[in-house]
């Protein structure tokens, strides 16, 4: 196995002195000292992280954090997790040993919604079509949400979803149905239906 980068470390510490810096600006901006975020995590999620943790996170003496701390935080900052982790709006981001970006790209990598030119730099090329696949695979997904989205502005038009499906309903359900099968084939599972669209898996025998 090839050795870290020599300077491995110290981007892991400065990533850990993102996180810290994060973590302050939300807690600030929510209104809360660090032993309230703290008290906060206990009571809301049984998760303990003492207020000198925090503190030597914001501060930057803490040269690590885990994410299930990031998912913890977020939940009680009320932030995305990744607007802990990258610092979008800021300069230039060092999110690999590496690489260095704007935030906006790194964003983007971290959610699968692009690809980032640094791929081609820093990576076998015959693996671009891998995470082009996997790309496609979220995709899935983000057209799911769409295609919901759809259905309900189209049955708020035809004055109730409880009533008759109108051939513009039926023609999203029938994309619907199909991504879900697509889905599945894949090995995956889709996302929840809403209850009044339920029928669809239903119709494909896959309902509980």
């Amino acid at each position: 196995m090839a050795e870290p980068p020599a300077d491995a470390e110290a981007w892991q510490d400065a990533l850990a002195r993102t996180v810290g810096r994060r973590v302050a600006r939300y807690r600030r901006a929510r209104g809360l000292t660090a032993q309230q975020l703290s008290d906060e995590l206990r009571a809301t999620l049984g998760f303990d992280m003492k207020r000198a943790v925090i503190g030597n996170l914001e501060t930057g003496l803490r040269r690590g954090v885990g994410i299930a701390e990031i998912f913890a935080l977020a939940h009680i900052l009320r932030v995305p997790p990744l607007l802990l982790v990258v610092p979008v709006g800021d300069d230039d981001f060092p999110m690999l040993p590496v690489v260095t970006t704007d935030p906006w790209s790194a964003a983007r990598w971290v959610t699968g919604e692009g690809e980032p030119e640094f791929l081609a730099r820093t990576g076998p090329a015959d693996l671009l079509q891998a995470y082009r696949d996997e790309v496609s695979f979220l995709g899935l997904y983000r057209r799911h949400d769409t295609e919901v989205a759809r259905w309900r502005r189209a049955a708020r038009m035809a004055g109730s979803a409880d009533g008759p499906v109108s051939a513009g309903l039926g023609e999203i359900e029938d994309g619907l149905r199909a991504l879900r099968w697509t889905i599945r084939e894949l090995g995956s599972t889709p996302p929840p239906l809403p209850r009044r669209l339920r029928h669809l898996d239903a119709a494909d025998g896959t309902a509980d």
